[in-house]
């Protein structure tokens, strides 16, 4: 699977912060303390679909699979 800029950037920042972050009250992406903001849901949606994520329990963690489409340095 090709991963787009903005896919790629945001599975490396979850994997950075310890590959797994919870959604806030409004829909941002927490992880170790930070958020991202919430106009990165498009990249969230499209990686759980293509099973690079996982979601239950209002969070998200990359998968195996996930973490096979990596980008270097991660």
């Amino acid at each position: 699977m090709k991963l787009t800029a903005s896919q790629a950037a945001w599975l490396r920042w979850l994997a950075e912060r310890g590959g797994s972050g919870y959604l806030d009250r409004y829909g941002r992406v927490n992880a170790q303390g930070e958020n991202a903001p919430l106009a990165a849901w498009p990249a969230w949606m499209n990686l759980v679909a293509a099973g690079l994520l996982a979601g239950g329990e209002q969070r998200l963690t990359i998968t195996d699979y996930g973490k096979q489409h990596l980008p270097p340095n991660s």
